[in-house]
Formats: C-alpha cells, sequence, structure tokens
C-alpha cells in the first residue's frame, strides 16, 4: 500500500478516534456521576444510565473498528528501500496477531 495517497484519510481516521475518545470519557464521567450519585434509583436514572451504557458500547465499537483499520494500514504500508517505516504510519496501532484469519 502506497500510504502517500492515503495520509487524509489517515488523518481524519486520527481524528475521528480522538473525537470518540474524548466523547467516550464524557460518557465514562457522566456514568460515574450517576452511580455516585445520593439519589434515588428512580426510573428515569435507571434509563438515563442505560442511555449512557449504551452510548459507550457504541463509542468503544468505533473505536476498535477505527484501530483495526488503521492497523490494517500499518501492516500493509510498504516500507522504504531501508525498511523503514513511513512517518504517518508511526502513529498508527500495530495489528494485534489474534486479530488475523
Amino acid at each position: 500500500m502506497d500510504i502517500a495517497n492515503a495520509t487524509d484519510a489517515i488523518t481524519g481516521m486520527l481524528a475521528l478516534r480522538a473525537v470518540l475518545t474524548d466523547e467516550l470519557d464524557n460518557v465514562e464521567i457522566s456514568i460515574q456521576g450517576i452511580v455516585e450519585s445520593d439519589h434515588p434509583r428512580s426510573q428515569t436514572t435507571r434509563e438515563e444510565l442505560n442511555m449512557f451504557f449504551v452510548a459507550r458500547a457504541a463509542l468503544y465499537s468505533g473505536l476498535a473498528g477505527i484501530n483495526e483499520l488503521l492497523s490494517w494500514v500499518n501492516l500493509l504500508t510498504e516500507k522504504d528501500a531501508e525498511g523503514n517505516a513511513f512517518e504517518m504510519t508511526k502513529l498508527l496501532p500495530a495489528m494485534p496477531a489474534w486479530s488475523l484469519n
């Protein structure tokens, strides 16, 4: 894979990963706030907590997909003549061995 033709896409995916990570932090803080609150466990509170659990699962799923995509890019990117990786790929996650079929 010629990484030079994919830098905009990679930059976009890294930016999306950063936004999703920040949003996951916000969801975790919200969950912690609800769990640690002194308010009784009303139906509204339980529904709000469930909404945050669904959001957290969706964010984890999105982050896992982005990380897997970026790790495939890292795995398939051509190296230069000396075997060095392109600078952009140093920012990408590595492909876990168990992920390969």
